[in-house]
C-alpha cells in the first residue's frame, strides 16, 4: 500500500506541474491507492498521444476512409458487409494502420497502467484498441485457452497480426505479408493454403 501511495502522489505532482490536476483527478487517484484490485477500460484516446490516428476527430480514420472510397460515412469501410464487397481495398487500408502502430510508442498512460500492474494491482485491462501497444511494453495478452491469465483483453483484436477465416490460424504481421496487403493482393494461409487471410481485427457485424 505505501509504495502505490507512493506512486499515486508522484502522479498527482507530475499533473499540477503540467495541467493543474483537477480534484476529480486527485480523488480518482487516491481511489486507485486504495485498492487491492484495479480494472481498467480504454479506448482510442489512450493511444491518442502515441502518434495513432483516432476515428471520428478531423482527419481521422472515418474521414479517410470516406475520402478515399467515396462513401457516405467512412464507419461503413469498418463493417464486415463492406469488408466482403471490397476485401482487398480494406485490406490495404487496415496496411496503413498497422504502419501508424508499428511507428508509434507508449504514451504516459500506457506506462501508468503497466505500473499498475508491476504492483499486482491491476486485475485486468480491457482495450477497445487494436494498435497492440499494451503487449509493446510488456502486459501480456488475454487467450481463453492459451493465456487465460493475460493481463490485456483486446476486445476488438490486434493490427499486428492476421487469422485465417478456414482454419483459425494466426500469424504475427510480416513485412512481406503487409506489402501483399497494401498491394490488394490475396494473402495465402500457410496451415491451409486458402487465400483468405485477414488482419486480427473485429468489424462492426462481423
Amino acid at each position: 500500500m505505501e509504495e502505490t501511495a507512493g506512486y499515486a502522489g508522484r502522479l498527482r505532482k507530475r499533473r499540477r506541474a503540467t495541467d493543474g490536476a483537477d480534484e476529480v483527478v486527485n480523488q480518482l487517484l487516491e481511489l486507485v491507492a486504495s485498492c487491492d484490485k484495479v480494472i481498467i477500460f480504454s479506448g482510442s484516446g489512450l493511444s491518442a498521444n502515441s502518434g495513432m490516428s483516432m476515428f471520428s476527430t478531423r482527419n481521422g480514420l472515418y474521414e479517410r476512409a470516406r475520402q478515399r472510397f467515396k462513401i457516405q460515412d467512412g464507419i461503413k469501410l469498418f463493417s464486415y458487409p463492406f469488408y466482403k464487397q471490397r476485401r482487398m481495398d480494406v485490406q490495404s487500408f487496415f496496411a496503413q494502420i498497422y504502419g501508424e502502430a508499428k511507428n508509434s510508442r507508449a504514451s504516459p498512460g500506457h506506462l501508468a497502467i503497466a505500473q499498475l500492474h508491476e504492483l499486482h494491482k491491476l486485475q485486468r485491462h480491457y482495450t477497445l484498441n487494436i494498435d497492440g501497444l499494451a503487449e509493446a511494453i510488456g502486459m501480456d495478452t488475454w487467450h481463453h485457452e492459451k493465456h487465460p491469465e493475460g493481463i490485456t483483453v483486446e476486445m476488438h483484436g490486434n493490427i499486428s497480426y492476421v487469422v485465417c477465416p478456414s482454419c483459425h490460424a494466426v500469424e504475427r504481421l510480416s513485412g512481406a505479408v503487409m506489402s501483399t496487403m497494401k498491394a490488394c493482393q490475396p494473402v495465402l494461409c500457410k496451415a491451409c493454403q486458402e487465400d483468405e487471410m485477414r488482419y486480427k481485427v473485429m468489424l462492426y457485424d462481423d
